[in-house]
């Protein structure tokens, strides 16, 4: 079984094509009601540049994704904040994972980091050029501290989706090869 794993995830990297409708699967769903902080997005980051070779195209196709579902579902402040969360887990993932990295245990553990990468990010934008907090310390901690559940949403989300389209397309792989 390890060994199918390990063949599985090394066609991973060579079959980008195949792959396409989950990403684009991924993207639309961001169009489908959800509670707040609860996207495939990260997901999309963490995956494509395994879809994609590690291609730089992948987040090209990540980052112009998104700003096509922000154009229809409407723009937002601190939106290069979310844009730069985005691609710096798009980078982690292309420096962490490969064929030999790849598995459930590192999607958790990479899930979990993007997560918290995104989280503390976005929220640090919050803080820094919003007006809901006070800004010294205590404003800075009360910002991460509201913002909890909204990471609990992203933590869920990250794990969920990436969970289901990396196993996904080892099935698309596995049928297909």
């Amino acid at each position: 079984m390890r060994k199918l794993i390990k063949n599985l995830n090394k066609n991973l990297f060579n079959n980008n094509i195949k792959l396409l409708p989950i990403i684009f699967l991924v993207l639309f769903s961001r169009f489908i009601p959800h509670p707040p902080n609860f996207t495939p997005i990260i997901a999309v980051a963490i995956l494509s540049p395994l879809f994609f070779n590690k291609n730089n195209v992948a987040l090209t196709l990540v980052i112009v994704g998104m700003f096509i579902s922000d154009f229809f579902i409407g723009f937002y402040q601190n939106m290069i904040t979310t844009y730069l969360a985005i691609i710096l887990v798009y980078y982690f993932s292309k420096f962490y994972f490969n064929e030999k990295t790849i598995g459930i245990k590192n999607i958790i553990f990479g899930s979990i980091f993007s997560a918290l990468i995104f989280y503390v990010l976005t929220n640090f934008a919050v803080w820094v050029f919003g007006d809901l907090y006070p800004k010294n310390f205590e404003g800075l901690i009360m910002c991460y501290v509201m913002a909890i559940p909204f990471f609990t949403n992203t933590l869920i989300s990250t794990f969920l989706f990436t969970s289901v389209a990396y196993t996904s397309s080892i099935y698309i792989i596995k049928k297909t090869a």
